[in-house]
C-alpha cells in the first residue's frame, strides 16, 4: 500500500516547465558557491591509442587522439602520430601496437627517419602484448646490429664523429620526454637503441628526460645508445630531478664520450632547485656500459641521488679518464639487496671504487661484490669506496676484487664500518688494506666484525693484509676470523692504530693467527682497551694460535 500511495502522490505531481527547472538549477548553483562546494571539472577517459604501422611518417589528423582515430592517414597510425596526437590532447593515455602488424623481427623495427620523438604528456609506450618491438635512432640503417637490430656502439662508430667511417652521423636522439615534475613516462616491452648525440651539453641519446619528470622500464631494454661531447651524461638514459625504475629490464652497451660526462648506462641529476631523483633496479641488469674522459663518473649508473637495486646485477661496466670514479655505480646512498655488482673498473688516476662509489650510507643485504678493479695512482677500492658515511654489510660478500690504491676490497673513510655474517676474502690492493682498508678522515667511526670473516687478501706494497684500520674509533672482532692474509709490510691479518677489542676477551670468541707479523703494534692497542686481566686472556690465547714466535 505504501508503494502504491506513493505512486499516486507522485502520479499527481505537475511537470516542471523548463524555466523553473534552470530556475532551481541557479538556486543550487548558488546554495553550493555560499556553502563552499564547487562544480567537478570536466573529466575525459583515458584514452589509448594502437599503432598500426612501422613506418616513421605523419599523414593523419595529429590535432588530438579523436581526431587521429577519426582520420588515420591512408596507412593506419604510426608511432610517431600517436605520440604527436596525445601531446596535443593533454592527461596521461597509452600507445600500444597491433600484433597482426608487429610480429618480430624487420616488422616490430621502427626506424626513426625524422629525428627523436619528442613527449611532453604523461605516456605509457606498451609493447607487451607484440614480438620484440625496437625503436632505432639509425636513420639510414647502417649501423653495425646484432640479430636483434641493436646498434653495436664501438663498431659503428669507428673513432672520428662525423667521418665517412662514422656510421652513426645519421643517428638522433631516440626519445625527448620534456615532461616536467608529476608527469612519467612509462615504456614496456620495448627496446631503445641507435641514439646518438654528438655536441656538448647533449644529454640521453637513448632517453633524454630533462625536467623533473620519472621514467619507469618495464621489461624493456634501453642498449647501443651514445654521447660524444662534454658534460653530456646518460649514454642510455639521462633524468635531471626525475626517478629512474627499471623493472625486469636491461640497460646494456651504451657510452659517453668525453671529459665530465656521468653515467655511461644511466645518469640520474639533480635539477636547477637541487631536487635530485632515485634510481630503482628490480630483477634489472645494467651491464657493458662505459664513460671515457675525465671525471666521468658511474660506467653503470651515476645519480646525485640513491641508487637502490633488488635482486639485481651491475657488472662489467667501466670508466676511462682521471678522476672517474664508480666503474658499476656512482651515488649518494647505495642499497643492495639479493644483488651483484661485479666485474666493474675504473681505469685512471684518481679513480676509485671499482665496483662501487658512494658518498653516503652503503648497505649490502645477501649480496656480493665480486671481481671489480681500479687501475691507476691513488685509486681505492677495487670493490666499494666509501667516503663519510657508514658501510653495513649484513650475509654479505666482497671477494676477488683489487685495487691499485688502499682497499682491495672495501675502501671506507670517515664513517664506520659493521660487517656482520659476512666475508671480505681473496682481494688484493697494491697499497695498504689488502682486504679492507679504514681511515678516519675528517668524521672518524667504528669498524666492528661479528660473525664474519677476513681471509684471503694481499696489500703487495703496504701494510695490513686483511685489514688496514685508522679510523680513530674502537674496533671489535666478535666470533670472528682473520686469517691467511698477507702484507709486504707489518700487519699481514690486521695493521691499525684504533682501540682493538677481542670481545669478550675468550678464547672461542676472536681467532687472529699469526702466520707472519699478522697483528702490527697489538700489544700497545689492546692495553688501551682491555682491562690487564683480560689482555692476559687475549695473549695467551693469540699466541696458542701462533705459526711462529711472537
Amino acid at each position: 500500500m505504501a508503494n502504491k500511495r506513493k505512486s499516486s502522490q507522485q502520479g499527481t505531481r505537475k511537470p516542471v516547465s523548463s524555466k523553473a527547472r534552470k530556475r532551481r538549477l541557479a538556486q543550487r548553483a548558488s546554495q553550493r558557491a555560499q556553502h563552499g562546494f564547487e562544480a567537478l571539472e570536466e573529466r575525459r577517459m583515458l584514452a589509448t591509442l594502437t599503432v598500426g604501422n612501422n613506418s616513421d611518417i605523419v599523414d593523419g589528423d595529429i590535432s588530438s587522439i579523436t581526431s587521429l582515430i577519426a582520420t588515420p592517414g591512408a596507412d593506419g597510425i604510426s608511432l610517431r602520430e600517436a605520440i604527436v596526437a596525445a601531446n596535443g590532447t593533454g592527461g596521461a593515455d597509452t600507445i600500444t601496437f597491433d600484433p597482426s602488424v608487429f610480429t618480430g623481427g624487420a616488422d616490430s623495427l621502427v626506424r626513426l627517419t625524422n629525428g627523436e620523438l619528442l613527449i611532453d604528456e604523461s605516456l605509457t609506450i606498451d609493447a607487451s602484448s607484440v614480438v620484440d618491438v625496437t625503436i632505432t635512432g639509425d636513420a639510414n640503417g647502417d649501423d653495425i646490429t646484432n640479430a636483434f637490430f641493436i646498434t653495436d656502439v664501438a663498431a659503428s662508430f669507428r673513432g672520428v664523429t662525423g667521418a665517412a667511417s662514422d656510421l652513426l652521423d645519421d643517428n638522433s636522439r631516440v626519445v625527448n620526454f620534456s615532461g616536467g615534475d608529476g608527469v612519467a613516462l612509462q615504456l614496456e616491452g620495448l627496446t631503445v637503441t641507435g641514439g646518438r648525440t654528438s655536441a656538448n651539453d647533449a644529454h640521453g641519446a637513448g632517453i633524454f628526460a630533462g625536467f623533473g619528470g620519472d621514467v619507469t622500464l618495464a621489461n624493456s631494454t634501453v642498449s647501443g645508445n651514445s654521447t660524444t661531447g662534454d658534460r653530456s651524461h646518460g649514454g642510455g638514459l639521462y633524468t635531471r630531478g626525475g626517478d629512474v625504475t627499471l623493472a625486469g629490464s636491461v640497460v646494456s652497451g651504451n657510452n659517453t664520450v668525453g671529459d665530465y660526462a656521468d653515467g655511461g648506462g644511466v645518469a640520474a641529476l639533480s635539477n636547477s632547485l637541487g631536487l635530485s631523483g632515485d634510481v630503482t633496479l628490480t630483477n634489472s641488469t645494467v651491464s657493458g656500459n662505459s664513460t671515457t674522459g675525465r671525471s666521468s663518473n658511474g660506467g653503470g649508473v651515476f645519480a646525485i641521488g640513491n641508487v637502490t637495486l633488488t635482486n639485481s646485477e651491475v657488472s662489467d661496466n667501466s670508466t676511462t679518464g682521471v678522476a672517474a670514479g664508480g666503474g658499476g655505480i656512482e651515488a649518494n646512498e647505495v642499497m643492495l639487496a639479493n644483488s651483484m655488482v661485479h666485474g666493474n673498473s675504473t681505469a685512471g688516476n684518481n679513480g676509485p671504487g671499482g665496483g662501487i662509489r658512494a658518498s653516503g650510507d652503503l648497505t649490502l643485504t645477501d649480496s656480493t661484490v665480486s671481481g671489480n678493479s681500479t687501475a691507476g695512482e691513488f685509486s681505492s677500492g677495487g670493490g666499494i669506496s666509501t667516503f663519510g658515511d657508514n658501510v653495513t654489510l649484513t650475509n654479505s660478500t666482497v671477494s676477488g676484487n683489487s685495487a691499485s690504491g688502499s682497499g682491495g676490497g672495501i675502501a671506507s673513510t670517515g664513517g664506520s664500518l659493521t660487517l656482520t655474517g659476512s666475508t671480505v676474502s681473496g682481494n688484493n690492493a697494491s697499497g695498504s688494506g689488502g682486504g679492507i682498508a679504514s681511515t678516519g678522515g675528517y668524521v672518524g667511526g667504528s669498524l666492528t666484525l661479528t660473525g664474519s670473516t677476513v681471509s684471503g687478501n694481499n696489500a703487495t706494497e703496504g701494510g695490513g693484509g686483511g685489514i688496514a684500520a685508522s679510523n680513530g674509533g674502537a674496533f671489535t672482532l666478535t666470533n670472528s676470523t682473520v686469517s691467511g692474509n698477507s702484507a709486504a709490510e707489518g700487519g699481514g691479518g690486521i695493521r691499525e692504530s684504533m682501540s682493538l677489542r677481542l670481545s669478550p676477551a675468550a678464547r672461542s670468541m676472536a681467532t687472529v693467527p699469526l702466520e707472519v707479523g699478522a697483528v702490527y703494534w697489538l700489544f700497545q692497542l689492546v692495553l688501551k682497551s682491555l682491562t690487564a686481566r683480560s689482555v692476559a686472556t687475549v695473549r695467551r690465547d693469540i699466541l696458542l694460535e701462533a705459526a711462529g714466535s711472537w
